[in-house]
């Protein structure tokens, strides 16, 4: 009877899968004119007479059969994990499952493989763009490791449906997304393939889970001889909000970020003349909305003009705090209104932020003069785009699909991988769409030599 293999069998195992891996890549399409794939398709360009088709027929019909080859070799990945899930105690799972705890050993024992060494871009938005708003990316796992499965690729995200072309309210918009077609074959890697559609997101995302995220005027109660339409007076009440030192708070309708469909009287919240908080826990049947294992975006619209003869004060803390983690900014000399959002990485998973009485809250530190609106609380999952995560959100002036031919809003943003040639045994876990925890040196772990 076999014996199982050790730890460091099964780590040298696994590099020697990798090894074979990447030679066999090298030769077949790596290695430029000296790779099989140039060489292939320098025969097959210039090929001519009655028997072109046999002949095509026949190369075609040998590139599967590498390209198999090289997906039989990526297998062994599938096998690696599942007799190292054996050895940490982690018996009769499927690959899958050998993957994730694998990796998650990986990560409590700091074993490391030879990262990607990933540059992500951020989209840039045409200069011909309508909406004020963008789109905004995830590239960190809940452990804080950049997700390194996917290829080097380019991406274009283009409104296809607005306001005026749909059943949609403004800040909802939907752009189609691309990337770089996949190769003709497993033998021409270019890009994913990736051709999906992403819908923007505003307050009216956050009804799922909060309520009144917009500080709806009509759903406040005033001080005496107080209103929405000016500064003057306080709150007492809030719907959905539980309020600390009201007599800095009030909500008004003179100056907002944007409104959604179900808001009943565009309002933002003021906070004036000294520091506040506002509180919001999450019902019991809000939390069943959320899903573990899943990334959430939350942010909200400031402005220090919340009163006219006074800005707020500069250097006072906006922080928002999301379930147990708190997101703090300090706010400058900036005018109009303004983005916070939650930092993105590892704190966006729920699992990270998530806890017992969980909610929100938003309050200020060091305002000691003047006044800070807030409004349009956005709180959402995010979208998977390829192997990483992304939400397109609105501003002010709403995106616009474009009329009469014209183009309409767009952004582009292309993901490269800097450090492929030497990250032998991520290359050989992409292949299956995983990756291991990495580090720009390989650590407890030795990488095959190529």
């Amino acid at each position: 009877m076999p014996t199982k293999a050790s730890e460091a069998e099964a780590k040298t195992m696994l590099a020697n899968a990798a090894g074979a891996y990447g030679r066999l890549a090298n030769v077949l399409f790596e290695d430029g004119n000296s790779s099989y794939v140039w060489a292939d398709d320098q025969l097959t360009d210039d090929l001519d007479g009655e028997y072109m088709s046999d002949r095509l027929d026949l190369h075609s019909a040998i590139r599967d059969a590498l390209a198999a080859s090289l997906q039989n070799i990526a297998a062994d990945a599938d096998i690696s994990m599942r007799e190292y899930a054996d050895i940490i105690g982690r018996t009769n799972l499927s690959s899958q499952q050998a993957w994730e705890q694998t990796f998650e050993y990986w990560q409590e024992n700091s074993i490391r493989v030879k990262s990607r060494e990933w540059s992500f871009g951020a989209p840039s938005a045409a200069a011909s763009n309508v909406g004020t708003g963008t789109i905004r990316r995830l590239s960190t796992d809940k452990y804080g490791q950049t997700i390194e499965s996917g290829a080097s690729d380019s991406f274009r995200a283009d409104c296809v449906q607005d306001r005026f072309s749909g059943p949609l309210q403004s800040g909802q918009e939907v752009f189609a997304v691309e990337s770089l077609p996949l190769g003709a074959d497993d033998l021409h890697p270019e890009g994913e393939g990736i051709e999906t559609t992403i819908v923007g997101v505003n307050a009216a995302n956050s009804t799922a889970f909060l309520t009144n995220p917009s500080f709806d005027a009509a759903l406040a109660t005033f001080s005496a001889g107080a209103s929405a339409g000016t500064s003057g007076g306080t709150v007492t009440a809030i719907n959905g909000y539980t309020l600390s030192t009201t007599a800095n708070l009030k909500v008004v309708n003179y100056n907002t970020y944007r409104t959604f469909e179900g808001e009943a009287t565009p309002g933002s919240l003021l906070i004036k003349n000294g520091d506040a908080k506002v509180t919001q826990l999450f019902a019991a049947q809000v939390n069943n909305n959320f899903e573990p294992g899943t990334p959430y975006y939350m942010q909200i619209a400031y402005n220090r003009a919340g009163l006219a003869a006074t800005s707020a004060t500069a250097g006072a803390a906006i922080k928002m705090k999301l379930g147990k983690l708190t997101h703090t900014l300090t706010t400058s000399t900036e005018s109009g209104w303004n983005i916070h959002t939650i930092t993105l990485d590892e704190d966006c998973w729920y699992d990270n932020w998530t806890e017992d009485a969980a909610g929100i809250e938003i309050s200020t530190s060091g305002l000691s003069a003047g006044g800070l609106l807030i409004d349009d609380i956005v709180l959402t999952p995010m979208a998977r785009i390829g192997a990483r995560y992304a939400v397109l959100v609105g501003g002010a002036t709403p995106f616009s699909r474009g009329g009469n031919g014209g183009q309409g809003d767009r952004f582009d943003w292309t993901d490269a991988i800097t450090a492929a040639d030497t990250a032998h045994t991520q290359n050989l876990m992409a292949a299956r769409g995983w990756y291991l925890r990495a580090s720009t040196t390989a650590n407890s772990y030795t990488e095959p030599s190529i």
